[in-house]
């Protein structure tokens, strides 16, 4: 009886450690996501829209190992992407319906593990770059997924995107909203927060429109809404539904 008490003492010690190195694994890899995000970030930021020439471009794609999406890519227009992501294996990911109880995603949530993925893109055309975005996204715990008003949601994504040609994203837009924000522009769907502003906007403003805050990925308490990744751009999206609402009322 000793002997199979021991033996079950250790079988247990044995399975405790390996979830513990397993814990430890995934929660260095999100770290290593976070900062190499981080470092993705600083170089995107560095960019400028309608400055930053085939050459800064290429000195950004070898460093950072971006491919070229599309079929061909030359000075004269090419677009360049990169994603990273942390994932957990598919029975943590959990399915977003009623009734599902996600046991293993909610056991991965109380132990400060989530799924995230970060994604930059720029494009250069004639030579000079026209384009720029970087996008993050968030796993929710699942308690937040069916909270009111979160319209069953279950991730945070927020989009920040430059772009040269400014006019084409803002058509459409009320004009109370231009005369506000001639510059910038934000909306929110099922696709999450995404931003769009012109290189005419105030250099300040611009910065903070890109100031993505990174630690949602690796905080052990979750964030809850995309003003904790991009405050800057909550800001924004509030002050155009506060217009909207105004000229309703």
């Amino acid at each position: 009886m000793k002997s199979v008490s021991k033996w079950c003492r250790r079988v247990l010690f044995v399975v405790l450690v390996l979830l513990g190195v397993a814990w430890l694994w995934s929660e260095a890899n999100q770290w290593l996501l976070r900062w190499r995000g981080e470092r993705l970030l600083a170089d995107i930021q560095s960019l400028e829209v309608g400055k930053s020439s085939w050459t800064d471009a290429e000195a950004l794609m070898k460093k950072r190992g971006l491919r070229h999406l599309g079929d061909s890519c030359t000075p004269e227009k090419c677009q360049y992407g990169i994603r990273m992501e942390h994932t957990l294996p598919r029975w943590f990911w959990g399915y977003p319906d009623y009734g599902v109880m996600n046991w293993m995603p909610r056991i991965a949530d109380n132990v400060g593990l989530r799924i995230s993925v970060i994604s930059a893109v720029f494009t250069v055309e004639k030579g000079i770059v026209t384009s720029k975005s970087f996008w993050e996204m968030v796993r929710l715990p699942v308690r937040d997924w069916f909270l009111p008003g979160s319209g069953h949601m279950s991730e945070l994504s927020v989009n920040s995107a430059e772009e040269a040609d400014f006019s084409r994203y803002y058509l459409g837009f009320d004009y109370k909203l231009s005369r506000m924000h001639p510059h910038s522009a934000a909306t929110a769907d099922k696709r999450g927060l995404v931003v769009t502003y012109s290189p005419d906007e105030d250099i300040s403003e611009r910065a903070k429109l890109m100031d993505f805050r990174l630690d949602c990925i690796t905080r052990f308490i979750p964030c809850k809404n995309e003003r904790e990744i991009l405050p800057e751009g909550q800001v924004l999206l509030e002050e155009h539904r506060a217009l909207l609402k105004a000229k309703g009322d």
